[in-house]
């Protein structure tokens, strides 16, 4: 199918690439400066959508992130669309590019796997729909390890069947307890055929499918002629299978006879994090709902749709012939050309802005949103709740931007931001400054600087500010922070200057914030305090490795002026002294005593750093 594709390189430059993008099908990749790929998208018309990223016609919010960071562009002509879209994903997966959503179930929720190339295959739970054998098949996810659990428990009651693992499997001679307890049916020790066997896993697979009323009718068939036939024993056991069967069934799906086939896509957002939740509806049931998250997301609502679907539906993925959302993906029109001929029929993707409140795409939004306060709410979600309460925040800090300042003595002074979001570092979000204006040991006047240059920046690109600024230090750094944004006449975010504690064996922190005369106290143990002392433990750590690399660099700056000092030799001066101070004041015999100079290289060296 894609034999046509006609790839071009772009060796020029930027600006010659905009002008050699033809007006073609095709995709796009943005490359930064280090030639990493950072986006790619596909469009019907090459050039015109590549250049509506610098004239300011796209106001897709990546746009804004994107265009600073672009420098050089690549691009791959096809002979149609549905090319393109199936070029985009492989490209998507092969770079996996920053600014693009890559689909991956989300970790907090489990399956169940069937095994595949097994005689006996067994089930077990696992935490990733990507398995280590090939063919395998995957049921779910479950909310939770415990659920998955005890479907499996529930269903090895009905039909019992092997889980241990393959290399016990092999090397047992005599059935396990699972055999004396009637949870299975020891093919390990020949106590069940192969056929027999498929039969109870044919059976567990159309229970897990959510085709279990089939299952259901077909037992009840069973027990009515093991009844006729007098087989009382064996109908016993069937009545008991069918009971606990309609039990699991009834836990495991709604059903409404008035559903047709179709899939539900569920979808909410806050900030940087996207959840989607797709409801299954098969046979007039809802069989199953699929939750995917996605962080740091930078690219519009549309567009992230449009990219999952076509991520979404692959082999051996069920294409239903509708799916349902509450907002229009990008290129609709191609994508369910794409589906169509995927699925082999027409597929057809409705867009319902204001769905009923009892509808199942109302369920399914309600879900998502769910879905995404539960990840906010989880782990790192757990401390940030507890700043927005200890700092009484307007709202969830999931943008935290922190500052610090890091100089020896004034000199090689610099400054330090890090990011987190979501709780979490964002590093491609870590800024450096070199202090450029201020004067030497003037650590106010420094971190004016600092916030002034990073939201004048913030103010020019229209960028969102941070949920909170965080400094390290006290009053003094705090009502720096303040000016700097009063003077540039910006709305200042929430902001907060953390110092070391005084009391008895800092067991507490002053925090401080605008408008309060005192600092706020915190226990050694608040989750707040606990989180807070991490990013500005961060933050200085940055700022310091910055300074050393940059003090370092001034050192080698000043070495590289001396003539006859090679890379060696300055390695082992640097090594030896730790600064150009003090190599600069070194007398002859401590010249000397650096591994490798005799006496003789030592005074040579002398002589020129008196002479420079």
């Amino acid at each position: 199918m894609m034999e046509n594709l006609e790839k071009t390189e772009n060796p020029g430059g930027l600006q010659s690439a905009l002008g050699r993008v033809p007006e073609r099908t095709g995709v796009y990749l943005f490359r930064d400066g280090k030639g990493k790929v950072i986006y790619v998208g596909k469009a019907k018309k090459l050039s015109s959508r590549v250049r509506n990223y610098f004239t300011g016609e796209d106001s897709r919010p990546s746009v804004r992130y994107l265009r600073p960071r672009i420098a050089d562009i690549e691009w791959v002509v096809t002979a149609n669309e549905t090319e393109a879209l199936i070029l985009e994903d492989n490209l998507i997966k092969k770079f996996k590019p920053h600014y693009n959503i890559r689909l991956r179930d989300d970790k907090s929720f489990v399956s169940l796997v069937l095994t595949a190339g097994e005689k006996f295959p067994r089930f077990y739970v696992g935490r990733s729909r990507t398995t280590p054998e090939k063919g395998s098949l995957i049921f779910g996810p479950y909310p939770s390890a415990d659920s998955a659990r005890q479907a499996l428990k529930l269903i090895r009651k009905i039909f019992p069947f092997r889980t241990c693992k393959t290399s016990q499997f092999r090397n047992r001679a005599r059935p396990c307890l699972n055999y004396e307890i009637g949870l299975c049916l020891g093919p390990c020790a020949g106590k069940v055929g192969e056929e027999e066997y498929a039969r109870i896993i044919r059976e567990v697979k159309v229970i897990l499918s959510g085709k279990g009323e089939e299952l259901v009718g077909k037992l009840m068939r069973e027990m009515q002629e093991a009844s006729k036939g007098l087989n009382y024993e064996k109908a016993a056991i069937l009545r008991d299978r069918i009971q606990a069967l309609e039990k699991i069934l009834i836990r495991q799906r709604l059903s409404s006879p008035h559903l047709a086939d179709r899939d539900v896509i569920g979808f909410h957002r806050e900030g940087n994090l996207a959840a989607v939740v797709v409801f299954s509806v098969r046979g007039g049931k809802l069989g199953k709902s699929e939750p995917y998250s996605f962080k740091g997301v930078r690219i519009g609502d549309a567009e992230l749709l449009g990219s999952f679907l076509s991520q979404y539906y692959h082999p051996p993925r069920e294409i239903p012939p509708e799916i349902i959302l509450m907002i229009e993906p990008e290129d609709r029109a191609m994508l369910e050309g794409y589906l169509s001929e995927k699925a082999g029929g027409r597929v057809r993707i409705a867009v319902v802005s204001r769905p009923p409140r009892k509808s199942l795409l109302h369920l399914a939004r309600e879900n998502a949103r769910a879905f995404s306060l539960s990840i906010l709410s989880q782990g790192s979600g757990k401390p940030l709740k507890a700043v927005q309460d200890a700092l009484h925040l307007p709202s969830l800090p999931r943008r935290i931007e922190a500052f610090d300042l890091s100089h020896l003595s004034g000199s090689n002074a610099v400054g330090a931001m890090v990011t987190f979001q979501d709780g979490e570092p964002d590093k491609d979000n870590y800024r450096r400054f070199r202090i450029k204006e201020a004067p030497g040991q003037d650590d106010l006047a420094m971190l004016y600087e600092v916030v002034t240059r990073r939201f004048r920046r913030l103010k020019d690109e229209g960028s969102d500010f941070p949920d909170l600024v965080l400094i390290d230090g006290g009053r003094g750094q705090l009502q720096a922070a303040e000016k700097a944004l009063a003077d540039l006449g910006v709305a200042p975010p929430p902001l907060a200057a953390l110092a070391k504690g005084r009391t008895y064996n800092n067991k507490e922190e002053g925090i401080y914030l605008p408008g309060r005369k005192n600092p706020l106290r915190l226990k050694a143990r608040h989750p707040a305090l606990r989180f807070l002392d991490r990013i500005r433990d961060e933050v200085h750590r940055f700022a310091i490795t910055y300074q050393r690399k940059s003090r370092k660099k001034a050192m080698e700056t000043e070495l590289d002026r001396l003539p006859g000092i090679g890379p060696a030799r300055r390695k082992a001066l640097l090594q030896h002294f730790g600064s150009w101070e003090k190599i600069r004041e070194a007398t002859v015999e401590e010249l000397s005593q650096v591994s490798g100079l005799s006496p003789k290289q030592a005074e040579k060296i002398y002589q020129q750093i008196r002479k420079a």
